[in-house]
């Protein structure tokens, strides 16, 4: 129902845009997705595709690496990756993730450098003694993939680490475990658990976006030299209001342009 909602209002978009350029031949969107941070690519693509019949996206799974080659030897026109790159993105996504503790937990604040440690299970016990318990989602699922790409290193996998099969999964055990931590998507916050400051900054719209919160993965799209007519619609589409809609829903914020400059 929702990608039927998202394809309606694109494809009054597309046909505006192709009105001047009418064509019956298939047209293709190549994509090299590197990231864990696949849904809203998958959400995008079949919406763009739906509304005009004659674009076909296709998306390959890679890594960063190699998505980034396949770009530069233009066996793809786009680029998704969430590692560090001195490439200019067309586009910057940010997926925020809560820190978060039992409620019984008296810290407030945490630092990034004390989330990687709690995260990479080198930081077993609080300031004041108490445990931590990192809870975490599963390995190889988006969750764990988008924190890999924050903290550079995988999830701990030790006896003292608990694991679940989603984010949401993780701020369930939090609630429930007196001496549980572990971070999880923004969205799943639901006044259970208690959010930390990370390095003195809650995660507000604001903050998030402007890039002075840090517990975020940056999802960086990157095409390449020239695009043909079909991949600039389809990078114009990521940056209007149809593509806002499944942002919104995916709870993603796009980076602000003076905070991608910096």
């Amino acid at each position: 129902m929702l990608l039927s909602i998202f394809t309606l209002s694109l494809s009054a978009e597309i046909t505006e845009k192709n009105t001047e350029d009418a064509s019956t031949s298939t047209k293709r969107v190549r994509i090299a997705c590197a990231t864990g941070g696949n849904s809203f690519i998958n959400m995008a693509a079949e919406a763009y595709s739906q509304a005009d019949a004659s674009i076909r996206v296709s998306i390959v799974r890679s890594l960063p690496l190699t998505a980034l080659e396949m770009l530069n030897r233009k066996e793809v026109d786009i680029a998704i990756i969430d590692t560090p790159t001195d490439l200019t993105p067309v586009l910057t996504l940010l997926k925020p993730f809560a820190a978060a503790v039992n409620k019984k937990n008296p810290i407030e604040t945490v630092s990034m450098a004390m989330l990687k440690q709690i995260f990479s299970g080198d930081m077993k016990l609080w300031p004041d003694n108490q445990p931590v318990r990192l809870i975490s989602a599963k390995a190889e699922t988006e969750e764990a993939l988008l924190l890999e790409s924050i903290f550079g290193v995988p999830a701990a996998t030790s006896s003292l680490a608990v694991t679940t099969d989603s984010g949401r999964g993780v701020a369930a055990l939090i609630a429930v475990n007196p001496d549980g931590t572990g971070c999880f998507p923004l969205e799943y916050y639901d006044h259970k658990v208690k959010i930390l400051k990370v390095d003195g900054v809650f995660p507000g719209e604001k903050e998030i976006c402007s890039g002075k919160y840090k517990l975020v993965a940056e999802i960086k799209i990157l095409c390449g030299e020239s695009p043909d007519p079909q991949v600039r619609g389809f990078i114009d589409f990521l940056q209007g209001k149809t593509a806002g809609q499944i942002y919104k829903y995916l709870s993603l914020y796009i980076k602000s342009t003076k905070s991608q400059e910096q």
